[in-house]
């Protein structure tokens, strides 16, 4: 079994959960970071795992372009979709991942998860220990 776990996140959280989904994973696992590129060959992953960070009410770019550009390919595979985020009081869980991800593609996904989330205010950039703060 081949899976790809494509994410994208701001400050660690969603690569530290993709690592672990990875380490839990039987076969061939590669981690790609779509912050980096969203260009990705899907075509050797039978199972691909796509997981954003939830900023400020915003999902992050890079995982919704990359689901709406490879969107026909990746509802012909097994598709698992996460999402870190620390819950938005103005914004359900399912309201975040309609933002997150193509309605198709969440309608083709075999699982859905919404992990949680973290702030480390050590990797905070000022402006968002500011808002942080004021949260």
């Amino acid at each position: 079994m081949n899976t790809l776990i494509a994410y994208s996140g701001k400050y660690g959280a969603t690569r530290d959960c993709a690592e672990r989904i990875a380490h839990k994973l039987p076969g061939n696992t590669v981690l790609h970071n779509l912050d980096d590129t969203i260009t990705v060959d899907t075509t050797p992953y039978e199972h691909v795992v796509i997981g954003c960070s939830v900023y400020m009410s915003k999902p992050r770019k890079a995982a919704k372009q990359f689901c709406e550009k490879n969107l026909p390919a990746l509802k012909e595979k097994k598709v698992g979709l996460f999402l870190c985020c620390i819950q938005d009081l103005d914004k359900t869980v399912s309201q975040q991942f309609e933002l997150a991800f193509p309605g198709e593609l969440r309608e083709a996904a075999v699982v859905l998860g919404q992990l949680g989330g973290t702030v480390d205010f050590t990797k905070l950039k000022a402006l968002d220990k500011i808002i942080m703060n004021m949260v």
